[in-house]
């Protein structure tokens, strides 16, 4: 369910806003896999953002290729970029 997708975001955040990147991977990346396709762009985007940060470069490139930035809200582009 989104929800949960949602609280793994929050989470992921917290972590990131402490310089704890490998715990924010931990948390998006925990059993269940969340179904990304349900959440946000916003949310994936901050996805392949933990990703890179956690030298998973390639991974995150995937993820990015299915993605269109420019369906991204004004909002979640600004906070990204403040990430």
């Amino acid at each position: 369910a989104s929800h949960l997708l949602e609280a793994r975001v929050l989470m992921a955040l917290a972590h990131l806003r402490t310089n704890a990147p490998d715990s924010a991977l931990k948390v998006i990346e925990a059993n269940p896999q969340p179904d990304w396709t349900k959440g946000r762009i916003g949310w994936q985007m901050l996805y392949t953002h933990i990703l890179k940060i956690n030298l998973q470069s390639e991974k995150a490139e995937k993820i990015l290729q299915t993605i269109a930035t420019a369906k991204l809200t004004v909002a979640e582009r600004e906070g990204l970029d403040n990430l």
